[in-house]
């Protein structure tokens, strides 16, 4: 017969004492075993985890309510920085005020080229700019702002020549700009028809025709010209409507802010 026992009933001993008892002869000895079982429980192992990282799941970011991706929320922190707000104030009155002053200021597109790589480009860096310019949770597929096309317009025959409307930058060429009106057929623009400030008569003038302005063989000042840009909302007159060849053209186009 073999009955063991155990030095100590906390289980801490690694050990235990073995009572074993012949049958034949009735004598008992006692043997020293090593007991596997005993071995002391290993205690769980506690890991301590710091979040560093403002991308943790648990980390509220105001840029997740907003149409800025993901993968653009750093160079978006940086362009908040640079409007010299802080990421909190994403949505708030001030960030979309600051945010509209900058997307319709002249020098927009050479702030942003110091933020250009070559997996962002000007056009990703200007819809950050228009995310900001929104409040927090914005539907996209609900302009909250004023309406962009003629609600009476919705086709090419529909449109007059002197008839007001409002639309977008489609697209920006040497020549022109075209502009989606809400019509089936984009307007062209051309660059005699670009918005135009009040004359320049305070600054040192040159003859520097790639900035739009210049002075005349009577030493006259032109008045400076913008430069549209893809995305500018813009309000214009129809200078021309041709039907047959789906043509139309604007004049006198004003960006609206």
């Amino acid at each position: 017969m073999i009955s063991i026992s155990s030095g100590d009933d906390d289980g801490d001993d690694l050990t235990c004492d073995a009572k074993i008892t012949n049958i034949s002869t009735g004598s008992t000895k006692r043997k020293h075993i090593s007991n596997e079982f005993n071995k002391k429980r290993k205690k769980p192992r506690i890991m301590e985890v710091t979040v560093t990282d403002q991308s943790d799941v648990n980390c509220f970011n105001p840029l997740d309510q907003t149409a800025v991706h993901p993968d653009s929320y750093k160079v978006a922190a940086s362009i908040i920085s640079l409007l010299q707000l802080n990421l909190t104030d994403v949505g708030s009155v001030k960030m979309r005020a600051a945010a509209t002053q900058f997307m319709i200021s002249e020098d927009r597109d050479k702030r942003l080229e110091q933020f250009c790589s070559k997996t962002v480009g000007l056009d990703t860096l200007r819809d950050i700019i228009v995310a900001l310019t929104r409040p927090l949770d914005f539907d996209e597929r609900q302009d909250c702002f004023t309406p962009l096309f003629h609600s009476t317009v919705m086709k090419i025959s529909d449109l007059r020549k002197g008839m007001q409307v409002k639309g977008r930058v489609e697209n920006v060429t040497t020549f022109g700009a075209f502009c989606d009106i809400g019509v089936e057929e984009n307007a062209y623009i051309p660059r005699h028809a670009y918005p135009r400030n009040c004359p320049t008569s305070n600054l040192k003038i040159t003859n520097d025709t790639s900035a739009g302005i210049g002075v005349s063989d009577g030493g006259n000042i032109h008045h400076k010209m913008f430069t549209l840009r893809l995305g500018d909302r813009i309000k214009a007159i129809v200078s021309s409507v041709d039907i047959k060849n789906k043509r139309i053209a604007l004049d006198k186009v004003s960006v609206m802010t």
